[in-house]
């Protein structure tokens, strides 16, 4: 499907192919943003990140090399209600396989 997981972080779009992610963030003022392109390169057994873009906006193609992409995204805000202090509001991205 085509929708994200969140704590708090809001895309303000995303678009996802088989062949590229792309996402911009819903930024809050005074608020920092890491996004991480992570995946599993074909024939590893964990994931990693590939790329990482410090801002409200990112893309990456993605190439037949990986079993699969996601995005994640990190802020610099806190949690309201936090399951340990210093949590911070993320969001991911569903994964996508190249075909």
């Amino acid at each position: 499907g085509n929708f994200y997981s969140s704590t708090g972080v809001e895309l303000k779009s995303l678009n996802q192919t088989s062949e590229k992610i792309e996402l911009e963030i819903k930024a809050d003022k005074n608020i920092s943003y890491s996004i991480e392109f992570i995946g599993v390169k074909r024939g590893e057994k964990s994931s990693r990140i590939i790329q990482k873009t410090e801002g409200k906006q990112a893309s990456i193609s993605i190439n037949s090399d990986y079993v699969f992409i996601r995005a994640r995204i990190i802020s610099t805000k806190l949690k309201d209600n936090p399951f340990k202090d210093g949590d911070f509001e993320m969001a991911w991205t569903q994964p996508v396989k190249r075909r």
